[in-house]
């Protein structure tokens, strides 16, 4: 089991784009309708590609020490979730509580989950 949980923020539109479940293609055309799909769409790709960096970054260097959980603040766990992180943009990551950054770095990013399993630890 992991000790050291990455949460991953996306809003629902963006996981249909990223090949998530098919039930959430009804709220994209509801964004798109209403005009929110567009709001972070700019973003998306740049972070998917992120995204698998950072998956291959961290299995290579944590092993299964790390896990990365994706989560829709659309959801009543995302809504929870991001009420008691303070979360306000998507998409995000949360690293040990922690809110962070999209324009951190790899490297400052694997100092950070390095400083959380040593406060597990």
């Amino acid at each position: 089991m992991a000790e050291i949980v990455i949460t991953v923020i996306m809003r629902g539109d963006e996981l249909v784009r990223a090949g998530g479940p098919n039930s959430l293609q009804y709220v994209s055309q509801l964004f798109a309708e209403t005009g929110l799909a567009d709001a972070t769409g700019a973003v998306q790709p740049r972070f998917q590609k992120q995204l698998r960096i950072l998956s291959r970054a961290l299995a290579r260097e944590f092993g299964d020490r790390v896990a990365i959980q994706i989560v829709d603040p659309w959801s009543l766990q995302g809504l929870w979730f991001c009420a008691r992180h303070r979360v306000r943009s998507f998409p995000c990551l949360v690293i040990a509580k922690q809110y962070v950054s999209l324009e951190i770095s790899q490297k400052e990013l694997l100092e950070i989950i390095r400083q959380a399993l040593d406060e597990e630890s």
